[in-house]
């Protein structure tokens, strides 16, 4: 398996893991909460603000501790095997890759903006706000699955 391939799975793993530990706190805390709109909105909002930097500050440890296991496994690997591979071979980003990072920001983008209008069709449907937070979340974690599972098709070559 590429390193490429190995750092998509490790991506998608941690987004997993973030988005189910967060629900399960969110969904948790919602439950022990008053039913007011003002309550419920500033609810949202609080749990927003501190999922999007804990998100971004636990996938940049998952990296960086990716980064640290791949180079450890390379050294194991090359004690056991006696095999002296270019390590720097593997952290080039070659014309492949940025299309294909390019086109699952595409994904990315296209997946999210369409959760974000059908979020905002809950709201002139007269659903709950917390229906219109959800949905937003739900399209965001899809969104982002979607485009982890196309970048590792593409290095699989299923696509």
């Amino acid at each position: 398996m590429s390193i490429q391939e190995k750092r998509v799975l490790a991506n998608l793993l941690s987004t997993i893991v973030i988005t189910t530990i967060f629900a399960i706190i969110v969904y948790n805390r919602y439950m022990d909460l008053e039913s007011t709109t003002e309550s419920v909105m500033k609810f949202w909002a609080t749990a927003l603000l501190l999922f999007i930097p804990a998100s971004i500050t636990a996938r940049i440890i998952v990296m960086i501790l990716f980064s640290i296991g791949n180079e450890i496994a390379g050294e194991i690997k090359k004690e056991l095997t006696g095999e002296d591979t270019d390590k720097n071979d593997l952290h080039i980003m070659d014309e492949r890759d940025k299309v294909i990072d390019l086109l699952a920001t595409r994904i990315s983008l296209v997946g999210f903006s369409a959760g974000f209008i059908i979020a905002l069709a809950t709201q002139v449907m007269d659903y709950s706000v917390t229906v219109f937070f959800v949905t937003m979340l739900i399209a965001g974690f899809a969104s982002d699955v979607l485009a982890e599972l196309y970048k590792i098709s593409k290095y699989r070559g299923w696509l």
